[in-house]
């Protein structure tokens, strides 16, 4: 091979890279392996940052509602998203209403992997996997503001909008009970949050006289129309 045929070789294959390196990663909004009618929910964790000063949990909510909203796929689930965070007023074990003692929903990540089997597998100390993907699916591991200990409460005076700057924060990478009450955080300068969906219902499938019902239908517009 000449050094001009190699030198374009290379050429091509760094632009390549370059393309792949652009390309955004996949978000699975409906895990493998259920079927319609199944019952789920989606978390993430917010690409973009937030300060902790507010006292007033319909604040995280909005924020996190529109970082899902920046993604075509969570867009067009058209469901509500909440913070996994607490106040002095509300716990994230009800703001999230996951308090339910006895639930089979589970709750997946946006690399399609079960988080918890249930909603007391949320708050029982262990995941089954990190929650660690952002909105856009990309992998994400850093500090995130929880004001929450491992069971879902909020920890006395480390809730978000805490006087004297020690909010609770927890680790999306982390999959102990770290991942939501790792330390307290020196300020209330911007973090993560934990983002989770409202329940999504697998849809449907439209039956195989149906979908040829449709086909027919369709053809004989066509014809009509010629």
């Amino acid at each position: 091979m000449s050094y001009f045929v190699r030198k374009k070789c290379v050429l091509i294959l760094g632009c390549v890279l370059a393309l792949l390196s652009q390309v955004q990663a996949t978000v699975i909004s409906e895990p493998l392996g259920l079927l319609p009618g199944d019952q789920y929910r989606l978390v993430f964790v917010t690409a973009g940052l937030k300060n902790a000063q507010s006292t007033s949990i319909a604040d995280y909510n909005t924020f996190v509602t529109e970082q899902a909203m920046v993604s075509e796929e969570l867009n067009g689930l058209n469901v509500s998203w909440y913070a996994i965070a607490s106040t002095a007023d509300i716990d994230a074990i009800d703001n999230t209403s996951t308090a339910t003692s006895v639930s089979d929903i589970s709750i997946y990540n946006l690399a399609g992997e079960a988080v918890a089997g249930d909603y007391m597998g949320l708050w029982s100390g262990t995941l089954g996997h990190a929650i660690g993907y952002d909105q856009y699916g990309n992998a994400l591991s850093g500090a995130v503001f929880t004001g929450t200990a491992a069971d879902g409460l909020g920890l006395a005076d480390r809730q978000l909008g805490a006087v004297g700057y020690r909010v609770q924060m927890g680790n999306s990478g982390n999959t102990t009970a770290s991942w939501v009450t790792l330390d307290w955080s020196g300020s209330l300068n911007e973090l993560h949050y934990y983002a989770i969906s409202d329940v999504i219902t697998v849809p449907d499938v439209p039956e195989p006289g149906s979908m040829t019902l449709f086909g027919i239908m369709g053809m004989v517009c066509l014809r009509r129309k010629k």
